[in-house]
C-alpha cells in the first residue's frame, strides 16, 4: 500500500511518502476474507454457519500473532454481526409479524409511507468495558427510490478497547457472541425464527 502523509504548520506543510504491507488470504470459495495490516487483523464472513468456526478461524490467526509477536498488543476487539432479513412478499415496511414492534415505530412518523426511501436508527450502550452499537432499519438497496423490497437490517457492533493479552481473546469473543445472540433473540419473533430453522431437502 503507497500512500502520503502531510503534516500541515502554521509556517509549512510537510509531505512525506508511506510504504505499507497488507496481506489478504481467502476461504475455498472466497466465502471468508482475512486481512492482515501493519494496525489490525479482522476477518470477514460472506456467508456465516457457526460461531465456533468463526471463534477458531479467529484464533488460529491471533494466537499465531502472539507466537511471533509475544511483545503484541491489542488495543481494540470487536464482534460484529450484520442480519439482513430479506422477506420476499408483503408490505415493505410491515415488520410486526417478525420483529420486535417498536423496530417499526419510525415508520408512523410518515403520512404518506409510500415515500420513504431510507429508515435507520443507532442505539448505543455501555456495559462497562464493553460497549456495542445496535444499527438498524431498512438501508433501502435502490435509494433514494421509494423502499420497495421488503429487507429489514440488523446490525450489531461490539467491541472493547484497552489492552488484552491472547489469554483474553477467546473469553472476550465469547462474551460478545453470548451478548449479541441474546440481543437478536430479544427483537425477533417465533414467526421469524420459524423461517430460519434449518431444514432437509
Amino acid at each position: 500500500m503507497i500512500g502520503k502523509e502531510f503534516l500541515i504548520g502554521p509556517n509549512a506543510t510537510k509531505e512525506r511518502p508511506i510504504e505499507t504491507k497488507e496481506w489478504h488470504y481467502y476461504g475455498k470459495n472466497r466465502e471468508k476474507h482475512l486481512t492482515v495490516t501493519p494496525d489490525a487483523m479482522y476477518i470477514e464472513y460472506k456467508k456465516y454457519e457457526l460461531y465456533e468456526m468463526l471463534c477458531d478461524d479467529f484464533l488460529s490467526v491471533s494466537n499465531a500473532l502472539y507466537d511471533s509477536y509475544p511483545k503484541l498488543q491489542v488495543k481494540r476487539l470487536g464482534l460484529r454481526y450484520i442480519d439482513n432479513i430479506d422477506i420476499p412478499e408483503g408490505n415493505p415496511i410491515e415488520w410486526g409479524k417478525y420483529l420486535k414492534s417498536e423496530l417499526s415505530s419510525i415508520f408512523d412518523i410518515a403520512n404518506n409511507k409510500e415515500t420513504i426511501s431510507r429508515a435507520f436508527h443507532v442505539l448505543e450502550f455501555n456495559f462497562g468495558e464493553d460497549l456495542l452499537r445496535f444499527q438498524f432499519g431498512m438501508f433501502n438497496p435502490d435509494y433514494p427510490a421509494p423502499i420497495k423490497k421488503k429487507i429489514y437490517t440488523l446490525d450489531f457492533d461490539m467491541y472493547v478497547t484497552k489492552l488484552l493479552d491472547k489469554k483474553d481473546m477467546e473469553q472476550t469473543l465469547n462474551r460478545f457472541h453470548e451478548q449479541t445472540n441474546r440481543f437478536f433473540e430479544e427483537v425477533i419473533t417465533d414467526e421469524l425464527r420459524k423461517i430460519m430453522e434449518p431444514y432437509d431437502e
